[in-house]
């Protein structure tokens, strides 16, 4: 699936375990999906990734849940918009 088919996006909605490292830990998610931290993560909600795969939304969903945030997916505004175009005359 390429990203341009992707149409899922990831937000951070509760920030549930405090523990030291954990802003290594999302760091090192980061890195994983190709998204740049945040150095505030008890600001929630904010959005972690736009344009994954169903697939990829729902792993990153995981992992985030591994270090005590929880997640939720969403599908892409861009996704909704060219669907709802599908339907227009």
């Amino acid at each position: 699936m390429t990203k341009k088919e992707s149409g899922y996006k990831v937000i951070v909605s509760e920030y549930v375990v405090d523990y030291i490292g954990q802003l290594t830990d999302y760091a090192n998610i980061g890195k994983k999906y190709g998204f740049t931290a945040r150095w505030n993560l008890k600001d929630v909600p904010f959005l972690v990734q736009d344009g994954l795969s169903e697939e990829q939304a729902e792993s990153l969903k995981l992992e985030l849940r591994n270090i005590g945030m929880t997640a939720q997916i969403m599908e892409s505004e861009e996704k909704k918009s060219s669907c709802a175009q599908s339907f227009l005359p």
